[in-house]
């Protein structure tokens, strides 16, 4: 029998490989290598962007505005800054100055605003001195300052029962016709009825304040 020696090596050659005849030898590969003993490479690919456009605000769509911080600043005026620049007077002890200033600042939003200017103005002239420790030194400037009250339509008419009234009960009367239609000028409507019921129960000016006061 004739060999083809060609042909004969080509086999032996593919045996010895582990391919078939005409295959190309078979290359080593990562999970051989592991099996080999070699340690296995693993290749774990970058995360993929999390951006998502749902994510972002369409066009059109209405803002959330951002949060109002929970404290803001209070607004000061003239009226309240001189009021917080009020002076106690002189000696050891001036026990109502504190709230007297606190009823300075209560003034501006009681009173129309220039019978509230002539009422600071009256506490700031006893700034500094013995009078501003008088417990009554806020309701005195009040009293004195309703006289620059504007006039009122129903003044008249509201008051004329209570000046009556109280001549009844009060000699010399400590309230007048005119001093009561000008207190109801003189403070801000959302205060008058309580200052006229004030009025017609006690026939005074002075302590009235404590009735319309914020």
């Amino acid at each position: 029998m004739q060999v083809d020696r060609s042909r004969f090596l080509a086999l032996t050659a593919a045996l010895a490989t582990g391919c078939a005849p005409g295959e190309p030898a078979k290359q080593p590969t990562e999970l051989d290598a592991s099996a080999a003993g070699d340690p296995l490479v693993v290749h774990v690919a970058p995360p993929a962007d999390t951006y998502s456009p749902s994510l972002e605000p369409r066009s059109g769509e209405p803002q959330t505005p951002p949060e109002t911080p929970a404290y803001a600043p209070e607004r000061t005026s003239a009226l309240a800054a001189t009021c917080r620049g009020l002076k106690p007077g002189p000696g050891p002890v001036c026990e109502s100055f504190e709230d007297t200033k606190l009823e300075c600042e209560g003034f501006e939003q009681a009173l129309e605003t220039r019978v509230a200017e002539k009422a600071v103005e009256c506490l700031a002239q006893k700034s500094g001195k013995a009078q501003i420790c008088d417990f009554s030194a806020a309701t005195n400037c009040f009293a004195s300052a309703l006289r620059y009250g504007g006039s009122e339509p129903t003044a008249a008419s509201r008051c004329g029962p209570i000046v009556t009234q109280c001549a009844q009960w009060s000699q010399p009367p400590q309230l007048s016709m005119s001093s009561c239609r000008s207190a109801i000028g003189a403070v801000k409507p959302e205060r008058r009825e309580a200052l006229i019921a004030c009025m017609a129960e006690s026939c005074t000016l002075d302590g009235c304040y404590y009735a319309i006061r914020p």
